[in-house]
């Protein structure tokens, strides 16, 4: 009679590991089930969207001004890239956020280009193909830490670059014509070394027609 109540509890203790080591098992296989539906459930598109009408355009109404960042370019580069610049990891390339009104002096396939209001200066508003970062990094609030992949962090500037070039640029192309005073928001990527006869390539962020600079 004795030998039962021992051969009982050995039974359980099996009983109770083997339970333990299933779920144990089950817990691990599910956790990586939600970390690949996780993975495949990433809309870059839609994470573009939300950047685009809740970070980006908010912060390009608080840019530097053109007329601002590209005398301080030519005086103090250093500086210009310091304060204002953003970028992602190690380049020479630094990413801006400007704004500023011009009136359009020459309209082409790839720009339109500016004459900004009381000053010498000119800058280009793209026209032609939007491809690479720049929308992406300059406000740098994106880091790619935060993201599983480098194909969801990749796939983020490829969405940005479809709404301006969807968007935005066919706005710019039907508004700006020769002698229009145009204001805008944009962003544009400088290499460090290349400010001494800079003209900025602003990728347009947002354009408004307006009536006096």
């Amino acid at each position: 009679m004795t030998r039962y109540p021992g051969m009982v509890k050995m039974i359980l203790s099996l009983l109770i590991a083997a339970v333990a080591v299933y779920f144990s098992v089950y817990i691990r296989s599910l956790d990586k089930v939600m970390e690949e539906r996780q993975m495949k459930s990433f809309k870059p598109a839609e994470y573009a969207r939300y950047y685009w009408n809740n970070i980006l355009v908010s912060e390009a109404m608080n840019a530097i001004s053109a007329r601002e960042l590209i005398d301080l370019l030519k005086k103090n580069p250093d500086a210009a890239f310091n304060r204002y610049g953003k970028t992602m990891g190690i380049s020479d390339m630094s990413n801006f956020l400007i704004k500023d009104r011009g009136k359009v002096i020459l309209v082409s396939d790839d720009f339109i280009e500016l004459s900004i209001c009381n000053s010498q200066i000119n800058i280009r508003l793209k026209t032609g193909l939007v491809f690479g970062n720049v929308l992406r990094d300059c406000t740098g609030k994106i880091n790619m830490d935060d993201f599983k992949t480098s194909m969801d962090f990749n796939n983020i500037s490829v969405e940005i670059n479809q709404i301006v070039n969807t968007e935005i640029i066919p706005e710019l192309k039907q508004k700006a014509i020769t002698d229009e005073l145009i204001f805008f928001e944009g962003a544009a990527g400088v290499m460090k070394g290349t400010t001494d006869s800079l003209i900025l390539e602003v990728i347009p962020i947002r354009i408004t027609i307006i009536d006096e600079c």
